[in-house]
Order: structure tokens, then sequence, then C-alpha cells
């Protein structure tokens, strides 16, 4: 929710143009990766499930205050209308590119997991491969497709390509630096 509020924000980030839930956001897969190493695939479905679950939810309600008529002391309705009223584009990429990225994550996960276990001949072995390959992979799908859905139309094409770069530049940062939260989390 706070990921889907922060990413109307542009801000600049080592030198990078991002919108600024981006960082946030990425947390979300490592939360799956953590999920799927100490439970199982279902756990982390599970929790891609509730995730989705809440963020329609979410939207739904916050185009609800909107169609309430504010009354003659009411002082907010118009930065509500700011946020809000951009939400929906926004939410409508996030919920798409939440079921789809986080899904890739949790079946590329595994399917690495299954490969760096006839490599290692450990299933404890090649944990930041497995993380660094479904997280990066995912991450690109991600970025790619909400960058397109939430900004196409409302931004240059130069500037609409920059955000999925720089976007995923910094996604990208936030999943390899993850993972010793993952090697923390196996422990």
């Amino acid at each position: 929710i706070l990921a889907n509020i922060e990413a109307i924000k542009m801000v600049d980030m080592f030198g990078l143009s991002v919108t600024l839930g981006n960082a946030l956001y990425a947390s979300n897969f490592v939360v799956t990766d953590i999920l799927s190493e100490n439970y199982d695939k279902e756990s982390a479905n599970k929790a891609v499930n509730i995730g989705l679950f809440v963020t329609v939810i979410w939207v739904l309600a916050t185009q609800l205050i909107l169609k309430f008529e504010p009354n003659s002391i009411d002082f907010i309705n118009g930065p509500l209308n700011e946020v809000f009223g951009f939400m929906p584009r926004i939410a409508i990429a996030s919920i798409f590119t939440y079921a789809v990225a986080q899904k890739i994550d949790v079946v590329l996960y595994h399917k690495v997991w299954e490969k760096t276990n006839k490599i290692f001949k450990n299933s404890n072995k090649g944990l930041w491969l497995r993380n660094n390959i479904s997280t990066l992979t995912s991450q690109f799908i991600d970025t790619t497709i909400f960058t397109l859905i939430a900004f196409a139309g409302t931004v240059s094409f130069k500037e609409l390509v920059s955000l999925i770069f720089t976007t995923y530049v910094l996604k990208a940062v936030v999943a390899v630096l993850d993972t010793p939260v993952l090697y923390m989390a196996k422990k």
C-alpha cells in the first residue's frame, strides 16, 4: 500500500530519476524468497495472494472515499483527489504486475532451486543464485510492465525508457543487497 502511494512521487536517487515506491516495493520479493526458502512454494504464493487481495481492497476503499461529497469545512478533499485520483491507473498497474511478477518470482525461485540442487547436490547451496536469478528476472518484468501501464502517455517516450532503466537499476541493487537478509532468515 505504501509503495503504491509512493509510486506517484518522482525522486532522484543516486543520480537516477525513479519513483519513490521502488525500494519499498522491491522488498516484497525477498519476502517471498524467505517464505519459499524456509517453508514452501505454497506459503510464498499464499503471501502473494494476500498482498494482492489487500491491494484490491485498498484501491476500492480509496476510490470510495473520493465518491463522498465533502462538507463546507473539509480541507483535505483536494489533496485526496490529487493522490487517489491518479491511483486507479497506478493501482491497476500495480495489481497486474504484482500478480504476474510475484508469481514468476516464486516459480522461477523453485526452478532455479531444482537446478542448483542438482548442480551442488545439496538443497542448502546456491541460495544466492536462486535469489538473484529469480528476483532480477521478475523485477525486470515487473518494472517494464508497471512503468508502461502506469506512465505511458503521461511522460515522453525517452522519459518512459529512462524510468524503466533507472527503476530497474534501483530494484536490482535492492535485489543484490537483500541476499544477506535471505541468508540471515534462512539461518
